[in-house]
């Protein structure tokens, strides 16, 4: 599987908006790597850079922290499940000197039969809101945006785009190549806010 991989440098705007807002200027690079390691460029590939329509925008984004952060909570919870599941069938396993009903050995037991099912509960809802991210991530990028601005990436795989307004913005590119004749990679996309006279670096891996 390749590993998709942009990163986003947003310098210090140095233009003046009016009404004490400064633009921003924004330069990164875009890249992908291979199974092997080798790593592939956008060279020559057109960069765009679009901003979103601000009330659709965050309606979106705020739907997606949620599910983000409900699926941090599920992964922590089937974690501590698999730890205590495996603390569990090793007390069971004493049951050979305990006896099978012994009060331990049947607490341990029916412990270890509601982590059992509370785990495939929380596998199926899991899946269910990976879907759902899958989904909010592919609305947010058919949101309605205005493209700003178009350029080239160079020889080094890296762009700038200069005179940005304070907003919420799409890059996306493209880095591909050939392997038996097969074609390889595919599309690279970052989203980034941009406030007036951002200075922040913003990696994505």
């Amino acid at each position: 599987m390749r590993t998709k991989i942009m990163t986003i440098l947003i310098v210090s705007g140095l233009f003046l908006l009016g009404c004490g807002e400064t633009s921003a200027n924004v330069s990164g690079e875009a890249f992908l790597k291979t199974r092997g390691g080798s790593v592939i460029t956008c060279a020559g590939n057109p960069v765009y850079i679009e901003k979103y329509n601000e009330a659709g925008y965050l309606v979106l984004t705020d739907l997606l922290k949620s599910r983000l952060k409900l699926l941090s909570s599920i992964k922590n919870s089937l974690t501590r499940g698999e730890k205590d599941s495996i603390i569990l069938k090793n007390s069971i396993s004493s049951s050979t000197i305990l006896g099978d009903n012994h009060p331990l050995i049947v607490k341990a037991k029916n412990q270890l039969e509601v982590i059992e099912t509370e785990t495939i509960r929380l596998n199926k809802l899991e899946k269910s809101k990976l879907k759902e991210v899958s989904t909010l991530n592919s609305k947010l990028e058919k949101l309605p945006k205005t493209q700003i601005k178009e350029t080239i990436c160079n020889g080094q795989g890296n762009f700038t785009f200069t005179e940005l307004q304070p907003g919420n913005y799409y890059i996306s590119t493209t880095v591909q190549w050939s392997v038996a004749k097969q074609q390889q990679g595919g599309n690279v996309n970052k989203i980034i806010k941009l406030k007036s006279g951002d200075n922040k670096v913003v990696i994505s891996m």
